[in-house]
This record gives C-alpha cells, structure tokens and sequence, in this order.
C-alpha cells in the first residue's frame, strides 16, 4: 500500500529537490501501464520525454508506490495512469503530488464486463468484483487489447500531451493520427488471421484479460477465475468444470498470461493433455522485454501467432 507521509513532511521532502527543468527543457511524462508508455512515446516524438513509472515486471494493479517515486513526482509535467478501477493506488498517490503535475486518465468510456466468463458461470459477469478490497462492477479494465478502443487511448494521450506542451500541441495530434492509423491496420490483420479456425473458443488457466479482444474478434473465452484481481483464487467448483468442458470441447491448447509463474495452467495442461502457450497481457513487461526492443505492436503480433497456433487456424 502507499506509504503515509505528513503534509509538513512531505513539504519539507519536495523542497529540497531540484527545480522543474526550465520551459525550454521537454516535459517530463510518466505513464503507468506498458501500452500508455508505448503509445505515448510514438504520439511525443522528440517534444517529451516518456518514463515508465512502474519497474520492470512490477504487479500493476497492486504496486506500491515509494518516497523515491514521489521525488519523480516533482519533476514531471504529466502524469498518465488507465483509470481507477486498474491503478487502484494512483488516487492515493497523485493526492500528495505537486499542484503543477497534470493528472489524467486515458481510458476510454466501456461498461463491458467479462469478468467471469469462466466454465462455472458460462457468461460474463454482472455482479461486484472485489479487487484487493475495493468493490467493483465486474468491468474489464483491459481495453488497450482491442487495438480499436486502444486508438480512443490514443486520443486521450495526444490531448494530455496538448495540454501538457501547448506549442507542440499539433504534432501530438498529427503523430496520433499516424498511431490510430497503425492500430487500424493491426485490427485488420488480426481480424484477417483469425477469421478461419478451428475452434474459436480461447481457454485461459488464469486471469483473463483478453475480453475485449475476444468480444472484438467473435471468440469465446473460459477462465476459471472470476473477476480481476491478482489475488484470487478460483474455486475447486469452477477447476473441475473448466476440466469437463475442457474434455468435452477437445481442447488442445491452453493459454496463460506471459509474465506471471503459471501454476495452475501447468497443472490444468497435465491434467487435460492440452499445450500451453502464452499470451501477454501487457500490464507491464521485463528486463528480457525491455532489452528486446519490444513494443505493443510487436507484442500483439506474438499474441496472434500463439492464438493462430491454439485455436487452429488456417494459413
């Protein structure tokens, strides 16, 4: 959880550090979730400077802020978050933060909720998810998966940015627009890749984060977890009917989320004889990620390529 400090202390801590870079300097802008990160970067160009706020392969809805990070606080121009419902520490964070720093959310408006769509239910869910012990309708917070709800992200970047840097505010847009544009190109491509499978159900031995992708490419999705929270556990009920239905659909591929340890995964694919293959949900990636270069774009096409190879679908 956030540390407390003391309005007085806090003063005093913010006091000592150095100045704001001055006017002529880039905005510093920090960016929690690896698609705003991403995103960002391609909408700045060369006028910003995007920082990742959270460490490589830290638990995004769970993180725990640092007096080291509220240092980085006072020297940014812009803060980007997703919304309340997935940084579900940014509220209390951003309370203490300097009056000068702009703080804005990039989700786009959804009240889609795939929440439960787990063997147990059969459905999505419409009751509250309790997420580390906030309540929550069940929506899914995961947009940035459905590469067209990604471009209303974009949108809301480039108009932060603007906000943020009014002189550049035009090359924000135009370098929006070119985003948007590739975003368009990836959701036909996608669309192309899947349009012929053999089966068009995902099953996922953990959280699924995926379901506004599914909803966007007319798939269907079982987890056995309900809701979103890191922490949940599925129950015995819910395991042994994802096992059945598993058996009865002869599934032969099981998903799981790239960067978390998939215990249960490992033991629902022994259990099934089904393969395992990841997909990256994209909170956040790792040192290996980093080095690598990668990039949203990059990412997804990894996700297609495994969900081609799982689901069967032709050339």
């Amino acid at each position: 959880m956030l540390r407390i400090f003391s309005i007085a202390g806090l003063s005093l801590f913010l006091a000592i550090l150095p100045a704001r870079a001055e006017n002529g300097a880039k905005p510093v802008v920090l960016a929690t979730l690896f698609p705003i990160v991403d995103f960002a970067r391609d909408v700045a160009g060369d006028f910003a400077e995007i920082v990742s706020f959270l460490p490589p392969g830290a638990e995004a809805h769970s993180y725990a802020p640092t007096p080291a990070d509220m240092m980085r606080l006072s020297s940014a121009r812009l803060f980007l978050y997703l919304s309340d419902d997935m940084e579900i520490w940014v509220p209390g964070l951003v309370a203490e933060a300097p009056a000068a720093l702009l703080v804005r959310a990039v989700a786009p408006e959804t009240s889609a909720a795939f929440g439960a769509g787990s063997a147990e239910s059969g459905h999505a869910a419409e009751e509250h998810v309790h997420i580390d012990g906030h309540a929550h309708l069940g929506r899914d917070p995961h947009v940035w998966l459905d590469p067209l709800r990604a471009q209303a992200m974009v949108d809301r970047i480039a108009d932060a940015l603007a906000e943020a840097d009014p002189p550049h505010a035009d090359a924000y847009r135009a370098n929006a627009v070119a985003l948007q544009n590739r975003l368009m190109d990836l959701h036909n491509e996608i669309f192309a890749a899947l349009a012929d499978c053999q089966t068009r159900v995902v099953v996922c031995g953990g959280h699924f984060a995926f379901g506004h992708f599914a909803e966007r490419y007319g798939l269907r999705h079982l987890s056995p977890y309900a809701g979103f929270s890191p922490n949940a556990q599925p129950s015995p009920r819910a395991l042994a009917e994802l096992v059945r239905t598993m058996r009865a659909l002869d599934v032969s591929a099981l998903f799981y989320e790239e960067i978390l340890d998939p215990k249960l995964a490992r033991v629902l694919a022994d259990e099934t004889g089904a393969q395992l293959l990841p997909l990256h949900s994209m909170h956040n990636v790792t040192k290996e990620d980093v080095a690598a270069g990668a990039t949203y774009f990059t990412l997804m096409r990894r996700n297609l390529d495994n969900l081609r190879k799982g689901l069967g679908c032709g050339p």
